[in-house]
């Protein structure tokens, strides 16, 4: 067995942080890993605890199906919501002085690009 002076000795110069409570997670990360259910849970609290397990594995699987993953296809949405963007910022001044000014400076930058 492993005494803390042998575990010291072994890292002598990482720090170790120690939790003072258990991440309410925990328990449904080992249950997804290793398949155990937390001690001392029985009954109902057990079918409730393996609902919500299985529940929190279909969220993270559905988000990662929501997650667009070819690149060049995102790179031009969200060139195409910028540009949107954009035009609707210009649009939106009601002062006739002011849209004038905004929009000869809009114009003079995208044909200075």
């Amino acid at each position: 067995m492993c005494g803390r002076n042998t575990f010291v000795d072994a890292f002598p110069a990482e720090k170790i942080f120690v939790m003072d409570a258990t991440p309410w997670y925990a328990d449904f990360v080992n249950y997804l890993m290793c398949g155990k259910t937390p001690f001392g849970v029985t009954g109902h609290k057990k079918a409730r605890f393996l609902r919500d397990a299985t529940k929190y594995q279909h969220k993270a699987l559905w988000t990662l199906k929501q997650v667009n993953m070819d690149y060049e296809a995102a790179e031009k949405k969200r060139l195409l919501d910028i540009t949107e963007l954009e035009e609707t910022r210009h649009n939106a001044y009601e002062n006739a002085f002011i849209y004038k000014d905004k929009s000869k400076r809009w114009h003079d930058k995208i044909i200075l690009q």
